[in-house]
């Protein structure tokens, strides 16, 4: 079949998480051992996004994904990526999608099994089960974080927890009286059964009812109304139950070169999440708006952190859907 390794590398690096389950990235063939790596430029969230800093560390993660994807299938699997890209201009090019990088095969090799990248690997919004995360997956997970520069913090102290599960929830209510950035994102948000295969962020994954959902883009102001902002904050609140640890990675993440390094890094942080059977699930709107990142930086003394959220263990959580195809062609 014509390029089927880059079918069959595709269909697992096709699993990789992005921003509201965006899913920008494509691999176009340009033979059976070549390939470009393109970012489509609509799937991108300049609004919500500044900078486009998460996209671009995202495609970080998606480098990540097809390497460990060929090592899976036991393909040798060499990644370059365009030098000088800005991040803040990439969405503004003429053409519906840009080159971010280059991908090739060099061959074989042993193949080691990446069940963590193929499933296991899942973000998780239902509540947690109150264990405490072990020790070992705390070593493992500051590791990973340092030996690619940046730091870990995980905390556990009912204070710092319970500030950072209510300063989240302010944070997304107020993010969504924001027009700009509500309209960019509220396509991707969708309601009904989830689908085998799709994007963006549906319902049950994001363990939110179609009301819940339906309120939040079509009637935020109702949101802002004191009664309703309280129950609104106590629903959200009650599916964060069981949060004994919330954490902060801090360290470089600006430039092209920070951003995939960082991108890279919270891939084999999240699989190594897996292996230890931990979910986490990623705060973003306390970081993308500058009021509530000045709270964390404050709070933690921190004024490179990057990702904040919680973490432990829950029942497995419903996978959201992917693309049943990343494969582009001329």
């Amino acid at each position: 079949m014509m390029y089927d390794a880059w079918n069959r590398l595709s269909r697992i690096a096709r699993y990789c998480p992005t921003p509201h389950n965006t899913q920008p990235f494509r691999i176009r063939p340009t033979s059976e051992v070549e390939a470009d790596l393109v970012c489509v430029t609509s799937r991108l969230l300049p609004r919500e996004d500044h900078g486009n800093l998460y996209c671009m560390a995202a495609f970080g993660m998606f480098v990540e994904a097809l390497l460990r994807s060929g090592r899976h299938l036991g393909l040798d699997v060499d990644v370059t990526a365009e030098p000088g890209v800005d991040p803040a201009t990439v969405h503004q090019g003429p053409g519906a999608s840009v080159r971010l990088g280059r991908a090739s095969i060099r061959g074989t090799c042993e193949a080691h099994d990446q069940p963590e990248l193929l499933d296991t690997r899942r973000t998780s919004r239902l509540p947690y089960d109150g264990r405490p995360v072990s020790a070992q997956a705390l070593a493992d997970l500051r590791a990973c974080a340092c030996n690619a520069g940046h730091r870990f913090s995980s905390y556990d102290d009912d204070e710092t927890v319970t500030w950072v599960l209510n300063t989240n929830v302010e944070a997304i209510i107020d993010n969504l009286q924001i027009a700009p950035e509500r309209m960019e994102i509220q396509g991707w948000y969708r309601t009904g059964p989830t689908p085998e295969h799709g994007d963006g962020l549906w319902q049950l994954p994001m363990n939110q009812s179609k009301l819940e959902m339906g309120a939040a883009f079509f009637a935020p102001r109702f949101l802002k109304l004191p009664g309703v902002r309280h129950l609104a904050r106590r629903r959200f609140l009650a599916t964060q139950k069981g949060t004994r640890h919330v954490a902060l990675l801090c360290g470089p993440f600006s430039t092209w070169d920070e951003l995939l390094r960082a991108g890279r890094m919270l891939l084999e942080f999240w699989i190594i999440m897996a292996r230890h059977r931990v979910y986490m699930h990623p705060y973003g709107s306390m970081l993308t708006n500058p009021v509530y990142a000045r709270e964390v930086a404050d709070r933690f003394g921190a004024n490179d952190a990057w990702l904040i959220l919680r973490m432990g263990y829950s029942p497995v959580p419903p996978r959201a859907p992917r693309l049943a195809s990343i494969i582009v062609h001329e």
